[in-house]
């Protein structure tokens, strides 16, 4: 077992220990969040979407990081903030899930969304959400600030 001012730790993956480690000092959430999401406040897409989950009954209990505004301590452990940015990324006990699995993680974590994240994990079904997933990465709004220099440009 591991603790860390808030967070105690335990039977995770070394690469969930230190994410939480490095965004300690930047999450203010509860004593051990059931996942750590990373998204894209500068997308107004993104940002709507976040804040639909925001409100969900068990939001409380996952740490939501703005990748816009965090510091650099705040990153996904061994991804670059611009890497964070161009994919919706999130942490769990079980590691680290980018694009559509990110979002399957996401809705595994929240209750009202749980049934449907379990099915649409069975395959093939993730495989066509990431297809889905790749053409919206296409269309969304890639130019965020004129003045922000971590925005995808």
């Amino acid at each position: 077992m591991l603790s860390i001012g808030k967070f105690v730790l335990c039977d995770m993956p070394s690469t969930v220990k230190m994410s939480l480690m490095t965004t300690e000092m930047y999450i203010e959430s509860t004593a051990s969040p059931l996942a750590i999401v990373y998204f894209d406040g500068g997308c107004p897409i993104c940002s709507r979407e976040i804040s639909f989950y925001q409100r969900q009954s068990g939001a409380d209990q996952i740490a939501w990081v703005d990748l816009t505004t965090c510091p650099d301590s705040a990153l996904p452990n061994g991804v670059s903030r611009q890497a964070a940015m161009a994919r919706f990324h999130v942490q769990t006990a079980a590691g680290l899930a980018h694009g559509a699995a990110g979002f399957l993680a996401l809705w595994r974590a929240l209750p009202r969304f749980r049934w449907i994240g379990r099915l649409l994990s069975l395959p093939p079904l993730p495989w066509i959400l990431e297809r889905g997933y790749r053409i919206f990465l296409r269309v969304r709004p890639t130019r965020k600030l004129a003045d922000c220099d971590v925005c995808i440009k």
